[in-house]
């Protein structure tokens, strides 16, 4: 991949990460923090199941299916990337618990700056390609394209209520930088859906499939708070996740088959949304 390109590719991924974050930041009152404070027990759980038990899921999975070694790859870079930026988007269209979703981003996002790089370090290690990946660095690029980000649109939307509505115009300029990044990538990596052998789309449904019933079963009773959890387990965050394969592989490896990994797993993602809308509009 040319290098003008793969520069194009890192700054708009940077782009859309740090704009989603400052997004979501500017919406975010002290109020959406009533669940932290008042059922501290359900939003530790809820986290150790995001960030915890959806990696130690890919790992198992990686190791029982064994696909091939850039979508082993790919797959632990999504495993470690949490905080997926429309999680409470879609928890609202399809019932969810919106305060739940809200409450449980903000502590997820900020507590990536641990996660991910812990998850990636110990990934790497069970699966043999330490030495390709700097958890430190990883560590850094959450700080600055998320943290940091989140923090500011924070204080911002804080102290400028009326800013809130600039949040949802910001994420949506991040989507089209992300998405406009990933046609980049798709132009010059198209070919790979068709290279994909059948074992590694097993391995990406499989993980999908997992991290959704880590969060469906986890979560407290009623479909409410089961749809919250699944969809912060089950959508990890695409754009970090590309981030960090850009930034921390020179050859940029893992780049390509992130894409039918990310496209597999949203597929799967949004049956769930529409099955939980059905059941949400039939409850009615």
């Amino acid at each position: 991949m040319p290098e003008t390109l793969l520069t194009f590719i890192k700054a708009g991924l940077a782009a859309s990460v740090f704009l989603t974050k400052f997004g979501v930041g500017l919406g975010i009152r002290p109020e959406d923090l009533r669940l932290i404070r008042e059922r501290p027990g359900l939003m530790l759980r809820s986290l150790a199941a995001v960030t915890v038990l959806v990696p130690a899921a890919f790992l198992i999975i990686i190791l029982l299916v064994r696909p091939a070694r850039p979508f082993a790859v790919a797959l632990a870079i999504l495993a470690a990337s949490p905080a997926a930026p429309k999680v409470t988007g879609k928890v609202k269209k399809s019932g969810g618990n919106v305060g739940y979703a809200a409450s449980l981003q903000l502590v997820v996002t900020l507590f990536a700056l641990v996660s991910a790089p812990l998850a990636l370090g110990l990934l790497s290690s069970a699966l043999d390609f330490k030495a390709e990946i700097d958890p430190l660095n990883v560590a850094q690029q959450v700080f600055a394209t998320i943290v940091v980000p989140i923090g500011l649109g924070m204080i911002v939307g804080t102290r400028f209520p009326r800013l809130e509505k600039l949040g949802a115009w910001l994420v949506k300029i991040a989507t089209v930088f992300f998405l406009a990044t990933l046609l980049l990538i798709l132009v010059k990596t198209a070919g790979v859906f068709l290279h994909t052998d059948l074992r590694s789309y097993l391995a990406i449904a499989l993980t999908a499939l997992a991290a959704l019933l880590i969060g469906h079963l986890l979560a407290p009773k009623g479909p409410e708070m089961k749809t919250a959890l699944a969809l912060e387990t089950a959508m990890r965050n695409p754009a970090l996740a590309l981030l960090i394969g850009t930034l921390n592989f020179p050859q940029t490896k893992p780049l390509p088959v992130l894409i039918p990994c990310v496209a597999v797993s949203t597929l799967i993602v949004t049956v769930y949304v529409k099955w939980q809308e059905k059941r949400t509009k039939v409850g009615r």
